[in-house]
């Protein structure tokens, strides 16, 4: 792992006058030692950073967390922390607020009753959010798999397919073409299961002249992609076509205004006032999007209510939706990544109205 990673966490403990900082959370624990284990935790102090693990990880930890102090915890990962006597009773120790539950939060209490905890919100967050070269590159290549997905998947779909038979078939693509697995459960709605934009999969029979949305994403070396098209089956209706175009409209909008220096509810509303202005308003029922990488959801969100500000290196979806109850649903989404001051489109899948 860069140790640049390390050396902006070790500040952040200066500036926040800790001294150490606790990390439970798998992605978390991944992006600052590179070890892709579970069952672990990190341990980072000004001058030290400790991996604690159980003994089935032994082997892979030295594979990967180069650079750590790397500590086998015989019983609980906390009780391992004070076997090793890695906290001090007068010290200020920082823990993952977003993530940090509270039965580990008091089982830390009570190992340690004399030390102070601090759940500190979106600490590491901070960092995760802007990628490096080397993130935005396992990025694309789980981006450029799920493409090639979507194209193979095209020529799969046929009226009278079950939504589950599509969601089996992307998986095992995902696998084929190189991805290590789904980044989330794929997605297939189609007809008026479509109107509900998070669906789950079910055994709805695709009839012909119904729209099919397709939401899916893998996992390469820990990173993701996302993507969602909304393909037509058979002749579409003209209403259908109508919302696919207003949708399109606003992402292409809101993807041309995605720059550093916007703010994510500048953004959300770049899209949501096309979509308001063309009488669908109260159809767009989510954010516009959301960071990815590590975590398919992560920040920055791109929501009407984040006032954060876009900034060189976030990777973000930008999906906008329309979904009408008891006719179906239309959402297209892409992975963009911010930088060099502008937004890069990361899919290249197709965009126009596709008619199977």
């Amino acid at each position: 792992m860069p140790t640049n990673r390390i050396v902006k966490i070790k500040n952040k403990l200066t500036e926040n006058k800790l001294d150490a900082f606790l990390i439970t959370f798998p992605p978390h624990i991944r992006y600052v030692s590179g070890f892709a284990g579970t069952s672990c935790i990190c341990f980072i102090t000004k001058r030290n950073k400790f991996l604690l693990i159980d003994e089935r990880y032994s082997v892979q930890a030295k594979n990967q967390a180069h650079g750590w102090k790397i500590l086998v915890a015989e019983d609980s990962l906390f009780e391992g922390l004070k076997k090793y006597n890695l906290i001090r009773s007068d010290w200020k120790v920082g823990v993952d607020g977003n993530n940090i539950v509270l039965t580990q939060y008091k089982s830390l209490k009570k190992l340690f009753p004399e030390t102070h905890f601090y759940p500190k919100v979106g600490f590491i967050e901070e960092f995760t959010s802007i990628k490096d070269k080397t993130e935005i590159a396992k990025i694309k290549k789980a981006v450029g798999i799920t493409d090639r997905v979507f194209e193979k998947i095209l020529e799969y779909i046929k009226p009278g397919m079950y939504e589950s038979e599509i969601a089996v078939e992307i998986t095992y693509l995902h696998r084929k073409y190189g991805a290590a697995g789904d980044a989330f459960k794929p997605i297939v709605t189609s007809g008026v299961n479509g109107a509900m934009p998070h669906a789950s999969t079910s055994e709805k029979k695709i009839k012909n002249g119904e729209m099919v949305t397709l939401d899916f994403g893998c996992t390469v070396d820990g990173y993701n992609s996302d993507l969602t098209r909304t393909v037509f089956v058979g002749k579409p209706k003209s209403f259908a076509l109508k919302l696919y175009k207003i949708v399109a409209e606003a992402q292409k909008h809101a993807i041309g205004a995605a720059k550093p220096g916007i703010s994510a509810r500048e953004l959300d509303a770049v899209a949501r006032n096309l979509i308001r202005g063309a009488g669908y308003g109260d159809y767009f029922t989510h954010s516009l999007g959301h960071g990815i990488g590590l975590q398919v959801h992560e920040p920055p969100r791109v929501s009407a209510k984040n006032k954060v500000v876009l900034q060189e290196g976030n990777v973000i979806t930008i999906e906008p939706g329309i979904y009408i109850p008891g006719f179906g649903g239309v959402r297209i989404e892409d992975d963009v990544v911010i930088r060099n001051g502008d937004a890069e489109i990361l899919n290249k899948a197709i965009k126009e109205p596709i008619v199977i």
